[in-house]
C-alpha cells in the first residue's frame, strides 16, 4: 500500500498508546481467530485463507494443506509449460472470446 508506514515509523504519544491498548488487544485477538479459521464473512460463511496460502503448513487441517499444495503445484507446472513453449494459448473459436490451452 503506497504511503503505509510500520508502527515503528508512526509517532504516537504514550498517552495515545495507553488509551488505544484495549482496542489493539481486541484487534490482535480477532486476527488470531481469523488465522485459526474463524468466519470472516458471515454472509457467505467464508474464512480468510491468505495466511494458509502463504504457508500451507498453517492450514487448519491436512486436507486443506494438501489442496493448497496440489493447486500451487498445478499452477507452477502449467506456468513452466507456458514459459517453455510446451503449451500455448489459442482462440477457441472465431466468434468466441474464450481461450483454451493447447498442448504443442
Amino acid at each position: 500500500m503506497k504511503g503505509f508506514r510500520g508502527w515503528s515509523q508512526i509517532r504516537c504519544t504514550d498517552e495515545f498508546v495507553v488509551e488505544m491498548e484495549p482496542r489493539f488487544q481486541v484487534a490482535f485477538k480477532a486476527m488470531e481467530e481469523l488465522k485459526k479459521g474463524a468466519i470472516a464473512n458471515p454472509n457467505k460463511g467464508r474464512m480468510v485463507g491468505h495466511y494458509w496460502l502463504r504457508n500451507s503448513k498453517l492450514a487448519l487441517n491436512k486436507f486443506m494443506q494438501q489442496q493448497i499444495e496440489n493447486t500451487l503445484d498445478a499452477i507452477c507446472k502449467i506456468a513452466d509449460e507456458i514459459i517453455s513453449g510446451k503449451v500455448r494459448l489459442s482462440n477457441f473459436g472465431d466468434s468466441s472470446l474464450e481461450l483454451k490451452l493447447q498442448r504443442v
